[in-house]
């Protein structure tokens, strides 16, 4: 996820979250982190903080997240 690209960018990292434990509870899987180690509570919670950071950074630029000046600066 890119968190300029999108609305509510906490949201999607929770819609994301939920998506991805429900997966791995079906398949037997684990969540891990960038470094293949498992992804424990307080990683997530660090990468919500930094998400809620980066929005209000550009927010405080008056960019909204996925607006089209978002999408524009930070899209592919």
């Amino acid at each position: 996820m890119t968190v300029p690209c999108v609305s509510e960018p906490v949201h999607v990292f929770e819609q994301m979250m939920h998506t991805a434990k429900g997966l791995c509870e079906s398949l037997g899987g684990k969540l891990t982190d960038q470094d293949r180690r498992p992804l424990s509570d307080e990683g997530v919670s660090a990468i919500q903080r930094q998400i809620k950071r980066i929005a209000s950074d550009i927010s405080a630029l008056g960019i909204s997240p996925g607006s089209e000046t978002a999408l524009r600066f930070f899209g592919p």
